[in-house]
């Protein structure tokens, strides 16, 4: 029988893993649950990034949005029409501007908030932002020739 021990490793703050340490640790500076993370879309689009603190700041505290008897979120979740996703909508455009428009620094904002679940409730969907600012580097990229 044959028997090999492995080294794993496993982010602080999400707690995802992996066997190879460098890796986690690119995972971890960039994780959007790291407050002091270093945000690599805004490396790529050159800026020096906003403020997370004061855009987390911003957002509204899923804990006042509760309702009793309700277990975790209850249907905050699911419903765009709930208080909460109202709450999310109506700061959006602010913490948008605090954070350059960063998709990535703005999902980090909800995640840090603990709004995560509430994203599809909202006009924010990361996916789709994420695409249209990678395709938007890459025209610019094209346009100045490093592609």
């Amino acid at each position: 029988m044959r028997v090999k021990r492995v080294n794993r490793y496993y982010c602080e703050f999400c707690g995802k893993g992996g066997c190879a340490a460098g890796h986690m640790k690119k995972h971890e500076s960039r994780c959007t649950l790291n407050p002091n993370r270093i945000c690599g879309m805004c490396r790529y689009r050159d800026i020096p990034g906003g403020d997370l603190e004061k855009a987390k700041a911003l957002l509204p505290n899923p804990d006042d949005f509760k309702h009793e008897g309700g277990d975790d979120f209850g249907d905050w979740v699911t419903y765009a029409s709930s208080p909460l996703a109202a709450a999310i909508r109506e700061v959006l455009p602010q913490v948008r501007e605090i954070l350059e428009d960063c998709p990535t620094c703005i999902f980090a904002a909800l995640r840090q908030r603990g709004l995560a679940p509430f994203v599809a409730a909202t006009d924010f969907d990361y996916k789709k932002a994420t695409r249209e600012e990678l395709d938007q580097i890459r025209e610019d990229g094209a346009r100045d020739g490093y592609y």
